[in-house]
């Protein structure tokens, strides 16, 4: 248990004890939680606690299922960074990429009526925001690009790599 009487498990090597501490502490603040880091293929911390219901009653286990929602786009941002491509080079209409990853392309949402198929259709997405005009001029603004993040981001990589 840690200070806030929420269940604490798992195993945290020696040298990451910050980490388990920093883990704990947060528990206090939210119902439930797992943290995993792993170095050059070692599992160094591996802890989850807490409870996986508001009512807290469902402990929090190894096999807890989450969604994560937009705790993708960091893992898309170090993909697109992985390419060496120029932060200030127009990336993306006239967008640089630092604007691209700063959420101020310009292209929070799709202007015209996306068909519910239309999400999983990666061409028509990417012609779709490629054809309109940013919402605003890149870099004056910022706008959370919470269903284009993907695409544009995907597209410059799928664009870097070939």
């Amino acid at each position: 248990m840690n200070a806030a009487g929420s269940p604490l498990h798992g195993r945290c090597d020696a040298r990451f004890a910050a980490v388990r501490e920093a883990f704990a502490a947060n528990l206090a603040e939210e119902i439930g939680a797992a943290v995993f880091v792993s170095v050059a293929g070692e599992t160094v911390v591996d802890l989850h606690g807490g409870w996986a219901d508001a009512a807290r009653t469902r402990p929090w286990r190894a096999e807890t299922v989450v969604d994560v929602f937009s705790v993708g786009k960091a893992f898309v941002a170090l993909t697109l960074l992985a390419c060496g491509l120029d932060l200030d080079s127009p990336a993306w209409q006239s967008a640089t990429l630092r604007q691209v990853l700063a959420h101020q392309a310009g292209h929070p949402a799709i202007r015209v009526d996306v068909p519910p198929e239309a999400i999983y259709d990666w061409d028509w997405m990417v012609r779709t925001l490629e054809s309109q005009e940013p919402w605003w001029e890149p870099g004056t603004r910022h706008g959370y690009h919470v269903n284009t993040f993907g695409f544009i981001c995907g597209e410059l990589v799928r664009r870097a790599t070939g």
